[in-house]
């Protein structure tokens, strides 16, 4: 599958964020997803070498590496620091994506599309925050 996954997991210097352009998720990629469409899990047993987040008008990537996260406000907003950048996830039920992070198994992340309702999905994103430390 040559898509927006194969441009994003080339290999890049650990403190390196890699910001691309947002493209709509394919049908075949919504086809993947495990726990619900708005992240993706590896389904066996490796680690995901990067996350992928896709915020409303952008798309990241980053290592794995030099990760810390911690949960707020009873898992409705998830608090991620990478070397580069902090990330906060705001939404419902984000305990069973605290925990895939934690386990390095989260590989995409999306936040919700206009016409996407909050009960349809057991795990909800309304909103990705990146703020990207000042490197030089």
């Amino acid at each position: 599958m040559s898509n927006v996954y194969d441009d994003l997991f080339t290999k890049k210097p650990d403190n390196e964020v890699t910001k691309v352009e947002a493209q709509q998720s394919t049908d075949d990629q919504q086809d993947e997803t495990e726990e619900t469409a708005m992240f993706h899990c590896q389904r066996d047993s490796s680690k995901a070498e990067a996350l992928i987040l896709e915020t409303k008008s952008d798309m990241y990537s980053f290592p794995y590496t030099y990760l810390e996260i911690k949960f707020t406000n009873n898992y409705s907003e998830i608090i991620v620091k990478f070397l580069a950048a902090h990330v906060t996830i705001k939404g419902r039920n984000l305990k069973p994506l605290f925990h895939a992070i934690t386990h390095k198994k989260v590989n995409y992340i999306r936040s919700a599309k206009r016409n996407e309702l909050e009960k349809d999905y057991p795990t909800y994103i309304d909103d990705i925050e990146i703020k990207e430390y000042d490197m030089g």
